[in-house]
């Protein structure tokens, strides 16, 4: 038999295109794997973001004609920021939107965990439809649910937008009886402890005080004193709330009490002229010798240092501001504002306003600075009789009748505010006064109390009024949850 010739070469060949087909076979193989592999399920989500678009608000007007109209404002949405509670499901914005936003036309944008799909509940269908990009209502509170990529999983979430029902640039004023005691004091000091609202005040021949709890402000209760001796006429102007109690300086001597009629020695023999102001540390005081002096204890005085003369530190109807700086660590700041003797300076414009910072654990203390020496200044508060100044909020309010020597200034014709901690003060419409305000009023005392309401008594009129910006009085819910 003839033997049959193989050909190595071809069998090689076609080994070789197996070998490729197979191997083309694998590859394909592999690559479709790797494709898939580039894909993660995940079977967890949660909603990590929630963001507001551009937002409408209706604002109403009144032209001069007194024709009303109705028109439309746009802003930010995102510039509201928006909490999430993880442990309870809750989204929500601390900052409430303006009063009269739009509420029922938002659009919204949702960032979510592990590419997590956002559904919202249809209340009036009772069904969960995909969340889209388009106008959504929020005028109550949504639901919003999160599946993660496999759908298996779901988080769900209420959604609340909160809105002004208020504009909080608005003070409402409201009036009290009239109080003939009032009325017929020659000036008067308001002063708030443990919320009870006392008033001091010069009857024409003492000091006397009545009380009112700040819940009430309309029936007053005279007040007795423990004394052995009738108080001094202007010992009503010489008078603060520290470490919760009343100080009082007459002749020389403090007396502190804690409830307005009984009082005690605290200080005598240090020559105190004037109690001026507290840090919640120490007490400053103006001495008979002319310094300005604080101690932490009333007994131990020390000397301040100043950086002008100290005869231009204020006098009379002093009001002062104690508070923690914002832009250094630990730095406290003591704002002191009044008047000089009028009989002394009859040609005093301005009141005069003091400051002193002491820096604390970072730094050290420095000298009072006085602020009235820029006379390029045009916003100077007025030297206005018979004034009162408060600190309310972020602002120093000041408030006072006829100008000791600007005839410019009409008495208790609007409230001057400093924005800018006692620099300058302007007109500020926020804050107008209450209609039918009696301008021959002869003193105003002022205070503010824990609710954020200024209460003003005002002497020789007996007028008595109260009121708060509304933002003062809302309320800030949570914002961090561990």
């Amino acid at each position: 038999m003839k033997q049959k010739h193989i050909r190595w070469s071809a069998v090689f060949d076609r080994i070789s295109m197996v070998i490729i087909a197979a191997t083309a076979m694998i590859l394909t193989s592999c690559l479709g794997s790797d494709k898939n592999s580039d894909i993660t399920y995940y079977n967890d989500t949660a909603i990590t973001g929630f963001t507001l678009g551009t937002m409408n608000r209706y604002l109403h007007t009144t032209s001069k004609a007194g024709t009303d109209s109705i028109y439309k404002r746009t802003y930010k949405g995102s510039d509201y920021k928006f909490t999430i509670n993880q442990a309870t499901g809750e989204i929500f914005n601390i900052d409430s939107l303006p009063v009269n936003t739009d509420a029922e036309h938002v659009i919204c944008a949702v960032s979510t965990k592990n590419s997590g799909r956002v559904m919202i509940y249809d209340f009036l269908n009772d069904t969960w439809s995909l969340l889209t990009r388009d106008s959504t209502d929020f005028s109550f509170d949504r639901k919003l649910r999160v599946f993660d990529m496999t759908g298996k999983y779901h988080n769900d979430y209420t959604v609340k937008v909160n809105v002004h029902q208020e504009n909080g640039d608005e003070l409402n004023w409201h009036e009290k009886n009239y109080s003939d005691d009032f009325a017929n004091m020659k000036g008067l000091k308001l002063i708030i402890l443990n919320d009870v609202l006392y008033v001091f005040g010069d009857n024409g021949t003492s000091t006397v005080a009545y009380k009112s709890p700040i819940s009430d402000g309309q029936n007053w209760t005279p007040l007795t004193f423990s004394f052995d001796h009738p108080l001094a006429r202007d010992a009503y102007d010489n008078i603060l709330v520290f470490d919760d109690k009343i100080h009082i300086v007459d002749n020389g001597a403090i007396y502190t009490s804690v409830d307005g009629e009984h009082w005690t020695l605290a200080s005598q023999g240090a020559s105190v002229k004037k109690i001026v102001a507290d840090d919640w540390l120490r007490v400053y005081a103006l001495s008979n010798d002319n310094k300005l002096i604080s101690s932490e204890d009333l007994k131990e005085w020390r000397v301040e240092e100043l950086d002008e003369n100290i005869e231009f530190f204020p006098t009379e109807r002093i009001g002062y501001r104690t508070g923690i700086m914002a832009t250094a660590m630990y730095a406290k700041e003591l704002l002191v504002v009044g008047n000089r003797s009028a009989i002394t300076y009859p040609n005093d414009t301005r009141a005069v306003v003091w400051r002193f910072i002491e820096e604390g654990i970072t730094g050290g203390e420095h000298k009072w600075t006085y602020l009235n020496g820029d006379n390029t200044n045009i916003h100077q508060l007025p030297n206005m009789k018979g004034m009162a100044v408060s600190p309310y909020g972020e602002y120093i309010i000041g408030l006072g009748g006829k100008s000791e020597g600007d005839l410019i200034i009409e008495p208790y014709s609007k409230m001057y505010v400093s924005h800018d901690g006692g620099l300058t003060w302007k007109y500020d419409p926020r804050f107008a006064l209450p209609v039918g305000l009696d301008t021959d009023a002869t003193s105003v005392g002022m205070a503010i109390d824990k609710n954020n309401y200024i209460w003003m008594i005002f002497s020789g009129s007996g007028q008595i009024y109260y009121g708060r910006l509304n933002s003062m009085g809302w309320k800030k819910p949570q914002k961090e949850f561990k």
